[in-house]
């Protein structure tokens, strides 16, 4: 198996333990100065913004379960080019207090550098997220 293809079962395997709670697999596949990144300014919404290292990882997390329950995750395609990866997938969340489940598609982008994620970007549509954390949304 090549590396870009472990790669992608790695980032697979991460994604379902973290969709059950546990965040070892993650922690233990970031590099301890990964870059954690998610589309918009700081304060665009509650995990918007640049985050650093393993706690930034945490707190990026806390963040997002702080305002919206994760649901699901399916991965639809994905691009690799060696240490890079282009994940394009489809999340179910839904606001806190709310039931109504909502779905965005989103690219993950994964940078990987001896074996470890050292950076990922996460990109989607803001505004129908930023609408879903509305009150009464």
């Amino acid at each position: 198996m090549n590396a870009a293809r472990s790669h992608v079962d790695l980032i697979k395997f991460i994604f379902s333990r973290r969709l059950l709670g546990d965040y070892e697999p993650l922690l233990n596949a970031v590099s301890d100065d990964v870059e954690w990144c998610s589309i918009g300014e700081s304060g665009a919404l509650p995990w918007s913004g640049k985050w650093h290292g393993k706690a930034g990882v945490v707190a990026f997390f806390d963040a997002v379960a702080n305002a919206v329950d994760v649901v699901g995750f399916e991965a639809i395609d994905h691009i690799v080019d060696d240490e890079q990866i282009a994940l394009l997938g489809r999340i179910s969340f839904r606001s806190k207090g709310s039931t109504r489940i909502r779905e965005e598609q989103k690219v993950d982008i994964f940078t990987f550098r001896d074996g470890k994620i050292v950076k990922f970007w996460e990109v989607f549509q803001v505004q129908p997220v930023i609408a879903s954390l509305q009150p009464g949304a």
